[in-house]
C-alpha cells in the first residue's frame, strides 16, 4: 500500500481519538455543568414592606410560591428580624433592612426632575392613600411608592442577577400554587382583582431588566393628580409602553390577631375560614373568593 493510505489512516484514527476523548468528556463533566447551570435560580421573590400574616402564611409561602418557582427569597423592610419574624427572615437569602426616611426618598424624586418646592403636594397638600402617611393622612401610597424608589436605587445589581422578578407582600396566604408564568421583555403580569381603576400594587411578575419601567412610579405620582397607587402604576407602565397580562389569584392578602397593624384600620373579622381560630383573618373577601375559585379547579 502507497504512504497516502498510511497518512490517511493516521489522519482519521486521530479524528476518531479525537471525538471519543471529547463525547467521554462530556459524559464525565456535561450533566455536572448542566445540573449546576439548571438547579441555580433565576426567579427571585421580593416582598415589600414589613413581616406580615404570621407563621401560617409564610409557611405556604414557602411551600406554594417559593418551592414551585424554584425561587430565592429577598426582603427589603424597614425594620430587622425579631422574634414574630423570625421563620419569614430565615427563609430569606437576601435581608434589606433599610431604615427609610420615605419622606426624604420623595424629595430626591422630585429634586433629580426639578419639581419645584410649591408644587409638591406630598409636602403642601398630601392626600389620603396615594401620599399616606405624609402629612398624617391614610394610606400608605408615599411608603410604597418609597420602596420601590429603595429597590431601584440601592439593590439593583442582585436584582438583575435573576431573570424573573416576583415583586410582593410578606401578608399573602397562597391556597395552592403559584402558576409559573414568564414574562417576556416588557411585560408585566398581575393577579386578577384588587384593581381600583388600575392594577392592584401587591405583586407583580416581571422581567429584572423592566425593574425600572415597573417600579419608578413616583415621577408619575408627583406630575399627575392621582387619587390610588393603582391608577398612577397603570399611568406608569402606559408611560413605559409595558404591556400588562392578568392571570388567576391563587392567592389572598390576610391580617394577623395582635401582630400586624394596617394603616387603614383594623379588618372586619366576620369572615369564617379555616385559620379563623388561629387569629388569621382575610382583608379582603374579594380576593379569597377568587382563590378559591382557581385553586378548586386544579
Amino acid at each position: 500500500m502507497s504512504d497516502r493510505f498510511w497518512v490517511l489512516c493516521a489522519f482519521w484514527a486521530v479524528v476518531i481519538l479525537a471525538v471519543v476523548g471529547l463525547l467521554i468528556a462530556c459524559i464525565q463533566t456535561g450533566p455536572a455543568s448542566m445540573l449546576k447551570k439548571s438547579s441555580h435560580p433565576h426567579t427571585l421573590v421580593i416582598l415589600l414592606g414589613n413581616a406580615r400574616g404570621g407563621t401560617e402564611a409564610w409557611t405556604t409561602l414557602s411551600e406554594k410560591l417559593l418551592r414551585p418557582l424554584k425561587a430565592d427569597l429577598a426582603l427589603l423592610f424597614d425594620h430587622t428580624e425579631t422574634e414574630q419574624s423570625k421563620q419569614l427572615f430565615s427563609m430569606a437569602k437576601y435581608v434589606w433592612s433599610d431604615r427609610i426616611d420615605f419622606e426624604a426618598v420623595w424629595d430626591s424624586v422630585a429634586d433629580f426632575h426639578k419639581i419645584p418646592r410649591y408644587s409638591r403636594d406630598y409636602k403642601l397638600r398630601p392626600q389620603k392613600n396615594i401620599h399616606g402617611p405624609f402629612g398624617g393622612v391614610a394610606g400608605s401610597g408615599g411608603i410604597i411608592a418609597a420602596f420601590r424608589e429603595v429597590l431601584r436605587t440601592r439593590h439593583s445589581n442582585t436584582v438583575k442577577k435573576y431573570q424573573r422578578i416576583v415583586l410582593s407582600r410578606s401578608d399573602h396566604f397562597y391556597l395552592c400554587d403559584h402558576p409559573d408564568l414568564w414574562p417576556g421583555k416588557r411585560e408585566v403580569l398581575v393577579p386578577v382583582g384588587e384593581e381600583y381603576g388600575g392594577f392592584t400594587d401587591r405583586h407583580a411578575i416581571f422581567n429584572s431588566q423592566d425593574l425600572d419601567r415597573v417600579v419608578n412610579v413616583i415621577p408619575v405620582i408627583l406630575r399627575f393628580t392621582t387619587v390610588d397607587f393603582e391608577t398612577a402604576l397603570k399611568r406608569t407602565w402606559r408611560n413605559n409602553k409595558m404591556k400588562v397580562r392578568k392571570f388567576k389569584r391563587t392567592f389572598f392578602t390576610v391580617f394577623k390577631d395582635n401582630q400586624d397593624s394596617t394603616r387603614w384600620g383594623t379588618p372586619k373579622r366576620n369572615f369564617e375560614w379555616e385559620f379563623t381560630g388561629a387569629g388569621l383573618h382575610p382583608k379582603y373577601p374579594k380576593e379569597i373568593n377568587l382563590a378559591r375559585k382557581t385553586c378548586s379547579t386544579l
